[in-house]
């Protein structure tokens, strides 16, 4: 799907969900919702990033300990340069930032992990692609699931307080 698409799909779901009366006020409730819940669902989910490392690098690592150090070190890294982003929206806010700077914030968070795992785990590199690729892969979906449901739970309770 293209981010344009996504975007709309998002867009979409979001008007579905707070059509109607004051459907403006209601999505700036959903938003401000969203961004004021999200890094506690970040929080909550980093035990299952930490189980991800645990699975997949069990054999160099067979204690669950040590992949949780490393997942509250890769998420301090994202929750820092995620805070960057927002204190920049708030100095600036009638400029956002460009999509090449969202990409460019994205593969950081890649190039970090990939990096980090290797320095803690210090597998073959052939294998570490592998690995953290397919933990990425499993974590999208996972944070993917969990920011819908979000979504789709913060914006039932804006539609029951306006009795909708």
């Amino acid at each position: 799907i293209k981010v344009k698409d996504q975007n709309d799909l998002i867009d979409d779901i979001v008007d579905g969900l707070t059509s109607g009366t004051d459907s403006a006020l209601r999505k700036q409730q959903l938003t401000n919702s969203f961004q004021s819940y999200a890094p506690y669902a970040m929080f909550l989910l980093m035990p299952f990033f930490a189980f991800l490392l645990y699975i997949f690098f069990r054999k160099k690592d067979p204690y669950y300990v040590n992949p949780l150090i490393f997942t509250v070190h890769f998420h301090t890294f994202v929750f820092i340069v995620l805070t960057l982003v927002v204190i920049w929206n708030m100095i600036f806010t009638d400029l956002e930032l460009p999509f090449s700077l969202t990409k460019f914030i994205l593969l950081l968070f890649l190039v970090y992990f990939i990096i980090g795992a290797y320095k803690f785990y210090r597998p073959r590199k052939f294998t570490l692609l592998i690995k953290t690729s397919l933990i990425g892969c499993f974590y999208s979906i996972i944070i993917l699931i969990v920011f819908i449901t979000l979504i789709v739970i913060i914006a039932l309770l804006i539609k029951s307080k306006y009795n909708l």
